[in-house]
């Protein structure tokens, strides 16, 4: 049956999914329709058709200069496209190919849907985390100067990255506010042109701790898993040889809960002692055997060499988490994380096809 873009419209979680679904070129409707489900139709269109348009909408409505594009903050989608990809490679599922039975499509649909949301929020936390921590007058007890400090500051650290015409009704307004001595005017140009930065120790263990939070919690990781991991990532760092997070996971705990509010999941919490070591040849095991156990319930994946793969994936997930990249190093042009791209396959569960879905852009990534 033909999809409606009024269906699309039933499909969006906010309005940003909205606009996407009310402008998306009709090729996208057309592919979108050869699916036989509401739920795989939502999922390809949420985690695949959305990010790859917003790729297209931010190339025309923002100046982005080559090397600038993955920079502008909207991109957090197409990043949180490519974690949930990554994720799904390491249970051996590949995007181009198959990823599920076709009786299992609405269920699997469901479970990546939710890993891709909780990419994006972790994202939109760190986004969030990193802008409060910069300029703490994003956080004013009043509305009109938080808003105004974050025009001001997102003025100062992206301009690049704001079309010209609103960067230059946003100062025009502002000029205009500051004629007539108003306190929003004040706040902005404050912000825009540079203020002292209060101090913040080492902000990109904060912000990768945010950000890698959603595999801690989806997959039963403890706090002493995770402080391997962070040491794993930034202990070849001589500037980081004292920090206490990377090698005491107590000081790893109350980092997380107390200053950023990080809990871990219920299965983790019932777990004691040290993992066990796993004998998997794929390279040094970062969590235990017996996380799988339990976990195993969880993803409920009907192919029997998917569950199989636990120590592996466990080990590939652990990578992940290694090689991620918080969002805000990607900002400030210093992100070494690769991204993933991938068109959805013309039908879920079926055979690989000779060419991509028609999709309005082609990312160069």
């Amino acid at each position: 049956m033909k999809l409606a873009r009024e269906d699309l419209l039933s499909f969006a979680c906010d309005d940003q999914e909205r606009i996407i679904a009310r402008h998306i070129p009709e090729a996208a409707i057309e592919h979108l329709s050869r699916f036989s489900t509401r739920e795989e139709r939502q999922f390809a269109f949420r985690c695949f058709w959305v990010p790859y348009e917003m790729v297209g909408v931010c190339e025309k409505a923002f100046s982005s200069p080559k090397g600038r594009v993955l920079f502008v903050w909207q991109f957090g989608l197409l990043i949180a496209h490519s974690r949930m990809l990554k994720e799904m490679c390491a249970w051996g599922q590949d995007p181009r190919a198959s990823w599920w039975y076709p009786s299992a499509a609405a269920k699997a649909c469901r479970w990546w849907m939710q890993r891709y949301d909780s990419y994006r929020e972790a994202i939109d936390c760190a986004y969030g985390y990193w802008m409060k921590r910069k300029c703490p007058d994003c956080c004013h007890e009043q509305p009109d100067l938080a808003a105004a400090s974050r025009y001001g500051f997102v003025q100062r650290v992206d301009v690049q990255g704001l079309p010209s015409k609103i960067l230059g009704e946003l100062l025009a307004g502002m000029k205009e506010r500051e004629q007539k001595a108003s306190r929003e005017s004040e706040f902005f140009l404050k912000n825009a042109k540079g203020t002292s930065e209060p101090r913040w120790v080492y902000p990109d263990i904060d912000l990768w701790l945010i950000e890698v939070w959603p595999l801690v919690k989806q997959y039963g990781w403890t706090y002493k898993e995770v402080c391997d991991l962070a040491f794993s990532k930034f202990g070849g760092d001589n500037t980081m040889v004292n920090v206490s997070v990377l090698n005491n996971s107590k000081a790893l705990k109350e980092r997380c809960q107390d200053e950023l509010g990080l809990h871990l999941s219920s299965i983790a919490q019932e777990r004691h002692g040290r993992p066990k070591k796993s004998d998997d040849t794929a390279g040094p095991s970062y969590v235990g055997e017996n996380v799988w156990e339990e976990v195993a319930k969880r993803t409920e994946h009907p192919d029997p060499e998917i569950q199989k793969r636990g120590k592996t994936a466990f080990q590939a997930l652990a990578e992940i988490a290694v090689n991620m990249e918080p969002f805000s190093s990607m900002i400030e042009g210093r992100s070494k994380e690769l991204f993933s791209v991938a068109c959805p396959n013309l039908k879920m569960g079926g055979k690989k096809t000779d060419s991509a879905p028609p999709f309005f852009v082609q990312p160069t990534l």
